[in-house]
């Protein structure tokens, strides 16, 4: 087999925590997929720079390529830049980097990034999903059928190869020509001596319409997708497409009939992981992180009884409920507050459940203080996430507690979360028991009696507390 390399490319608008969320599923795949195994893998980044977390006096560029590194150390990272930095190249600093990396390799590259992050909130989110999704499936789970196709002569191979006939004729405009002759999303396999065929990536005038970009679009970031497209033969004969789609991914979901001949994808729709993942993404991803603590913290103490006071879209009630073990009761009023937003989410929940099978969960409308008064079930696990004001976090703690057991365990969700209206992280601060604080998703505090439950925590989470 030929010599393989990745190179990824992260993008990370605003110093948020759901860019974990991409990369551990991409690097995730890279993997399962035992891509990792027979390739090298680079990363460059471009993110906000010098800010500074004062709790740990550390950069955001620090702690996320701190985190990288932890995780997946199989990555190597090439190249940090600036979110504002001018000229701001995007993906055509990482692309550069692939094409001076190919001028002394011989063999196969893979192209790919965060697909989604500037944009998860601006299009419909499922249509983003299921676009990655197949990408994913032809170019990473499929990764063995690319370097096939390499093999057999073909310069490059990916997915909805967009060309001039893949356009609707009657709406088709000169002002759209630029976007032909790519692979739409952006991913793509290619060879080594191909891509010395091609123009250096950042001298854009020699393969797109600089110009035209940024009088009409402001920006010339798409040269970077149309750069592998410049290669292409009249007759596009040197590029393998696996599949075309014919979909506008950003503002449509994929026809799940066109699934039919893909098994893989359709049981990957129906994974609970995936689908709870999907839930995360409505609420932006508040509580991504602490998924692998909840499902810890559930396996680890086998309670009986888990309560999640503020539901909201059921995220951290259905991380909880994922190893299936006991009772799970989401409790709210589905009105919704002022600090999460006004809105009704009970409909959507219930829904939900019984599409992941959840029937140990028992989702319960009313207010906290209401439903504490008929309460009578001893609690393992209390998770207090509703309305932020250090009056009613006090008032929670205090109507709730009485229920836990005596080495039982209370969480509070943004526990790090520096907002004037916020008391989560002056509540917590003042009790005076064994503890621990997540620095991440806006921080998760653990309270409990059991000091030896503290402790383990301590070693093995050490990476992400405080």
């Amino acid at each position: 087999m030929k010599k393989l390399a990745v190179f990824y490319h992260l993008f990370i608008p605003e110093p948020m925590e759901s860019w974990v969320w991409w990369i551990e599923e991409q690097m995730g795949l890279l993997q399962s997929t035992g891509l990792v195994d027979n390739a090298e893998v680079f990363l460059c980044t471009t993110l906000p720079l010098g800010m500074v977390n004062q709790k740990n006096n550390k950069t955001f560029d620090q702690m996320v390529i701190e985190y990288i590194k932890d995780h997946f150390p199989f990555v190597n990272v090439l190249d940090v830049r600036g979110r504002h930095e001018e000229p701001n190249w995007f993906e055509g600093q990482t692309i550069k980097k692939l094409w001076d990396y190919c001028q002394t390799f011989d063999g196969y590259v893979f192209y790919f990034h965060n697909k989604g992050m500037s944009s998860y909130g601006t299009h419909i989110p499922g249509g983003l999903s299921d676009w990655k999704r197949l990408m994913h499936y032809f170019n990473v789970e499929k990764w063995k059928d690319c370097v096939a196709k390499l093999d057999e002569g073909y310069d490059a191979c990916g997915i909805n190869l967009l060309k001039e006939e893949n356009l609707n004729q009657d709406t088709f405009t000169e002002e759209q020509k630029f976007l032909c002759n790519h692979f739409a999303g952006n991913f793509w396999w290619a060879t080594a001596k191909h891509i010395r065929s091609l123009p250096d990536p950042l001298d854009m005038e020699k393969y797109s319409d600089v110009k035209y970009m940024m009088e009409n679009l402001k920006t010339y970031r798409y040269a970077f997708e149309v750069w592998m497209g410049h290669g292409c033969k009249s007759d596009y004969s040197n590029y393998y497409t696996f599949h075309q789609s014919n979909t506008h991914h950003y503002f449509e979901f994929y026809p799940e009939e066109k699934y039919v001949n893909l098994p893989s994808m359709k049981e990957h729709a129906k994974d609970p992981v995936h689908i709870i993942t999907l839930v995360g993404a409505k609420n932006h991803f508040n509580w991504k992180s602490h998924i692998t603590f909840a499902q810890w913290i559930v396996e680890r103490k086998k309670p009986e009884v888990v309560v999640d006071l503020g539901v909201d879209y059921a995220y951290s009630t259905f991380c909880f409920a994922l190893p299936k073990i006991g009772k799970i009761y989401g409790i709210d009023s589905f009105e919704g507050d002022g600090h999460a937003g006004l809105r009704d989410t009970y409909d959507y929940v219930k829904e939900k459940k019984e599409e992941l099978g959840f029937d140990h969960i028992t989702f319960i409308k009313g207010y906290f203080d209401d439903v504490a008064k008929t309460w009578d079930k001893p609690i393992d696990i209390l998770h207090i996430d509703g309305f932020h004001t250090y009056e009613a976090v006090k008032n929670d703690y205090e109507t709730w507690n009485k229920f836990v057991k005596e080495d039982g365990v209370i969480l509070f969700h943004d526990t790090c979360v520096n907002n004037p209206g916020f008391g989560v992280r002056k509540f917590f601060g003042e009790i005076d028991l064994p503890k621990v604080n997540f620095h991440i998703s806006n921080g998760l505090g653990v309270v409990s009696k059991d000091q030896t439950l503290i402790d383990e925590i301590k070693t093995e989470f050490a990476k992400v507390l405080e």
